[in-house]
């Protein structure tokens, strides 16, 4: 009798041992399945960008945009305060003051970066200036003025008469004797002026410089001397939100999970630049009776995807009002950082069995399990609604997942390479799309203990450190910050029944492309005591020297080979475990045993 594995079909240890199906392993850690049958160890982990403190990395950001009709890349970080630019070359600041410890977020519009962080105000960079949100861009004009100091603007809006401060500032000009060039931006429709304020020279107090009296003049010209200016600015009394979560959508900005209104949603006017309290705010929870606060902003095919503790939203803002309808999903989202998009995939086993995967907006659920909110939002309103799923996907981990939760508190995710990786201070929980496998990976190191932010740049998959501002890549070199680290591997009880049998072989299938030895160890009856512990060279089996004499034994060296365990044990159920500092690329096994009666024993 026989059982044998021809494909690994992921992790699985949401049931005890013994219940475990063969082709699949009970515990697997830093290993992956892109050879699509097997399993392999993962690259490693390479320093890219260090900045030199013991501050956490709170941003990374690919920002792509056209700038006189070429196409410019920077490679944003945000550390220590800082905003980054050429974090992988020579890294330059281009603006500081932001949080120490808030994650950021980021999105474009308008070939400008937007960066928030929930804390600060959000800010809009364009290659060139940095400026906070509803304030004017300023640019120092060749021209000849009256101008010669330190200058920094602000904007209020008049709707119905009522004017508005939102407390955003300018970036600060420093001019000498010359005019500057102000972008005012445009409010929501019914605005009917606005009015620009800025400092005398040095200054901090603001006052009117002029009041442009529409809603659609973008420029000003200021070369105004600090004794024309006017009266003072007004009290705050509109404070620009400070969501943590920001999306683009139908060129509009969407913001969400702003402290000081956490179950609202905030939306601009298309190619509006900026919030108000007063216009495009919407209470997403309050449209169930909800009214836990927002967890969750994505988006999938045109429409917005809004979590709360409690429900899953859509929000269509395809039309000038935007639209919040209700799922059936009854289930919200745990983490704000876990909500990723990730395409659908179809896979065809070795066995002709095709596996599918939906696609759609995968998170971690107030469940503590993984979900994917997906459908056909081509259809009918009414029809999508009932279209809409929340499907869970990890079940063959929820015992594991559930305990590192409740042990971890920074969390983070990406989908890279096939998989989204979720990610719970050093331990990460990776699905892969292609044959929906789970596996594990370990990336604690003796200086690095865990990630605080990731991103793709550039087609690849970048960490930022929580405790000392380094920026790592993944699936990269043979070490993890310099460290060797282990991989390995378990599988679950095998033949298991109350009949007793002697076990006789285990035939391990590798590719052959190291010679380094693999520590394997057969468990009989879980009994550690009485296991059987080999190194496999690679230079042929193991070999039990009570009944054979290695000396007469080899292997061949094909691209896929194989190395024999002889066990020659009595037992009713075996397993096996393997690990490796080296390469490790297994392809499958085969145990073979003879059934016996109990009388034999």
């Amino acid at each position: 009798m026989e059982v044998a594995a021809a494909e690994i079909k992921g992790v699985r240890n949401e049931r005890e041992k013994k219940f475990v199906p063969h082709d699949y392993l009970y515990d697997a850690v830093n290993v992956n399945f892109d050879s699509m049958t097997g399993v392999d160890r993962i690259n490693g982990i390479s320093e890219s960008a260090s900045f030199s403190s013991s501050n956490r990395v709170c941003g990374i950001f690919e920002f792509i945009y056209e700038k006189a009709s070429a196409t410019i890349t920077e490679n944003i970080a945000v550390v220590n305060g800082n905003v980054y630019k050429n974090i992988f070359d020579t890294p330059v600041i281009v603006y500081s003051g932001l949080s120490l410890t808030e994650k950021c977020d980021f999105t474009v519009l308008n070939d400008r970066l937007f960066i928030t962080n929930g804390t600060n105000y959000p800010l809009l960079y364009d290659g060139t200036y940095v400026w906070e949100m509803g304030a004017p861009r300023a640019e120092i004009l060749p021209t000849a003025g009256v101008l010669n100091g330190n200058y920094r603007y602000q904007m209020t809006i008049e709707i119905g008469g009522v004017e508005s401060r939102f407390g955003t500032i300018s970036n600060t000009v420093l001019p000498g004797n010359k005019q500057v060039q102000l972008e005012v931006p445009l409010g929501p429709t019914d605005v009917t002026s606005r009015k620009v304020y800025r400092t005398v020279a040095g200054g901090t107090e603001f006052f009117l410089l002029t009041t442009i009296a529409d809603n659609t003049t973008l420029f000003y010209t200021d070369n105004t001397a600090d004794v024309g200016l006017g009266a003072p600015i007004i009290d705050l009394n509109d404070p620009m939100a400070k969501p943590r979560k920001l999306q683009t959508n139908n060129s509009r900005l969407v913001g969400a999970m702003n402290d000081a209104q956490p179950n609202y949603l905030y939306t601009t006017e298309t190619q509006k630049e900026f919030f108000t309290n007063l216009r495009g705010t919407i209470n997403v929870t309050g449209v169930a009776n909800d009214n836990t606060k927002v967890t969750g902003l994505n988006q999938d095919y045109d429409k917005i995807i809004v979590a709360s503790l409690k429900q899953i939203y859509v929000v269509d803002l395809t039309a000038a009002t935007p639209t919040v309808s209700q799922s059936r999903s009854n289930v919200g989202c745990l983490n704000e950082n876990t909500m990723v998009r990730v395409p659908d995939n179809q896979y065809t086993d070795v066995n002709g069995n095709v596996a599918s995967f939906p696609g759609g907006v995968m998170f971690l659920s107030t469940l503590n399990d993984v979900r994917v909110f997906n459908g056909n939002f081509a259809l009918p309103v009414q029809t999508t609604l009932d279209n809409l799923k929340t499907e869970n996907w990890s079940t063959f981990i929820r015992n594991k997942l559930a305990t590192a939760i409740n042990d971890e508190l920074e969390i983070n995710s990406a989908f890279y390479d096939y998989k989204y990786h979720l990610c719970l201070g050093n331990q990460m929980f990776v699905f892969d799309i292609r044959g929906n496998k789970w596996t594990e990976y370990n990336i604690e190191t003796s200086v690095l203990n865990t990630v605080n932010f990731m991103a793709i740049v550039n087609q690849r998959l970048y960490l930022g450190m929580y405790d000392n501002s380094i920026i790592g890549k993944m699936y990269t070199g043979r070490d993890i910050y310099g460290e060797s680290y282990e991989s390995s591997l378990e599988s679950a009880d095998l033949m298991v029944s109350e009949d007793i049998k002697f076990f006789t072989e285990l035939h391990l299938y590798f590719t052959n492309v190291t010679s380094n030895p693999i520590d394997i160890n057969v468990v009989v009856e879980s009994k550690v005591s009485s296991q059987i512990e080999v190194q496999l060279d690679m230079n042929g089996g193991y070999f039990d020297s009570r009944f054979f004499d290695p000396v007469y034994f080899d292997a061949s060296e094909d691209d896929i080979d194989y190395r024999v365990i002889h066990i020659n044990r009595y037992g009713r159920w075996l397993s096996f475990n393997m690990s490796s500092t080296d390469v490790l690329k297994f392809r499958g096994y085969r145990l073979v045993a003879k059934q016996i009666s109990n009388k034999e024993m």
